[in-house]
């Protein structure tokens, strides 16, 4: 079940990118705690590999936990089998979908679990990108301490830093300069 799916646009006009991130506002969310089995979080059963269909439904609602910041089912559905890695249909992990929402303590919980940082969705950005692009500065702050690349380039050779500048995120630019990004 996909809770949530953005829709990107994007245009280039002369060299700037213009990115239109169209999300679903969160009270049209359905709850994810209410989403999911009572029995599937029941603390002594365990998911097998084999149950793709349990599975996907893990992944699903891991991925909504981490849009909607919540660290602590989070950490169930990954204990429970989710794949941390797991993408949505666009090509989002959870990490991503954390990032761009705002989720610092989702997106620390995600990397101390061991989430991929340079992962890219269909559009070839990272969660850094999708950070930048948002104008979540704690997030960015948190995926440059834990080693993010500040010069990958999107598929159109943007940095993130790039991204930041076209869409006017101040603080974004500050921190990403004071991690040593150039234009």
């Amino acid at each position: 079940m996909l809770l949530y799916s953005p829709k990107v646009t994007r245009m280039k006009k002369t060299s700037a990118l213009i990115m239109i991130v169209v999300m679903m506002p969160a009270a049209a969310c359905v709850s994810v705690s209410d989403a999911l089995d009572d029995e599937l979080l029941s603390a002594d059963q365990a998911i097998s590999p084999r149950d793709a269909g349990a599975n996907d439904a893990l992944n699903d609602e891991l991925i909504s936990a981490a849009m909607t910041g919540d660290s602590a089912l989070v950490e169930n559905l990954l204990d429970r089998g989710a794949d941390i890695e797991a993408r949505d249909d666009t090509g989002w992990t959870a990490l991503m979908r954390a990032s761009v929402m705002g989720q610092a303590a989702v997106v620390e919980t995600l990397l101390d679990r061991g989430a991929a940082l340079e992962s890219r969705n269909n559009d070839g950005l990272t969660s850094l990108m999708w950070a930048s692009a948002t104008g979540q500065a704690a997030v960015v702050e948190t995926l440059l301490n834990r080693g993010a690349d500040i010069d990958a380039r999107s598929d159109e050779g943007n940095t993130a830093l790039d991204i930041a500048y076209d869409e006017g995120h101040r603080e974004v630019i500050s921190a990403l300069r004071t991690a040593g990004a150039v234009r």
